[in-house]
């Protein structure tokens, strides 16, 4: 049976308040120093024995002296590990705390970064004149590639256009939920006849159940310039 350091002291001072008692009751009532101690030498019993419980007391005051500097080092070893175990677990909240900051900034940075990337695409395809010899075939395999994905994907095609090396997709999703779902796989998906980079932003709306309009961006420069081959 294993004892507990509290209930090792408590034992001990029982023990200790019994011996205190039984020293009393011999040192009051000399009619039990008999059932004590017993002595060799009657004549010098009296001052034998008063000299054993003096020696008794003396040690029993010692050995519990000994006992509470014990349990006061124990106390102050506890404390001080419990203060460790705080101050480890506030740096390792803080810590934490600093790399979720840190993470969340980088996640921030990066949605930024292809925002901007996606603005700049945009604004390269308005920039963009019309080339009549591969717009009006692009747009056609577009409308075709797309329409066909529309209830896959629960879009619908609002406009589509194709000018030098890009085209543009609008389309709208009925809330925001499903844009999430799907807007990533239609930046995915190959359109067959066009080989292109394409890629769609949904940042998130004010109202998230009101239809969600995107536009869907295909740059088709390395095929207009032949170094890729459209799919099929």
């Amino acid at each position: 049976m294993k004892i507990s350091m509290q209930q090792f002291f408590t034992i001990t001072i029982t023990v200790t308040s019994i011996l205190f008692f039984i020293v009393y009751v011999y040192t009051e009532n000399p009619s039990h120093k008999t059932h004590l101690l017993s002595l060799p030498t009657k004549d010098y019993e009296g001052d034998i024995n008063s000299t054993n419980l003096n020696f008794i007391a003396l040690e029993i005051r010692k050995n519990r002296e000994a006992l509470e500097s014990i349990r006061n080092e124990y106390a102050k070893n506890i404390a001080e590990i419990n203060n460790r175990l705080d101050t480890l677990s506030a740096n390792t909240t803080n810590n934490t705390a600093e790399i979720i900051e840190e993470n969340e900034d980088q996640d921030l940075q990066a949605i930024h970064d292809f925002e901007n990337a996606i603005a700049q695409e945009q604004e390269q395809f308005e920039e963009e004149l019309v080339d009549f010899t591969w717009a009006p075939k692009a747009e056609v395999n577009l409308e075709v590639g797309l329409d066909e994905l529309q209830q896959e994907l629960s879009f619908e095609l609002v406009d589509s256009q194709c000018r030098t090396t890009r085209c543009n997709a609008t389309v709208v999703f009925e809330n925001y939920a499903l844009a999430e779902q799907y807007g990533n796989q239609l930046a995915e998906v190959s359109i067959p006849g066009l080989n292109c980079a394409q890629s769609i932003s949904l940042p998130q709306p004010g109202d998230t159940s009101a239809g969600y309009q995107a536009n869907l961006l295909l740059d088709c420069s390395q095929q207009v310039l032949g170094n890729v081959q459209p799919t099929y």
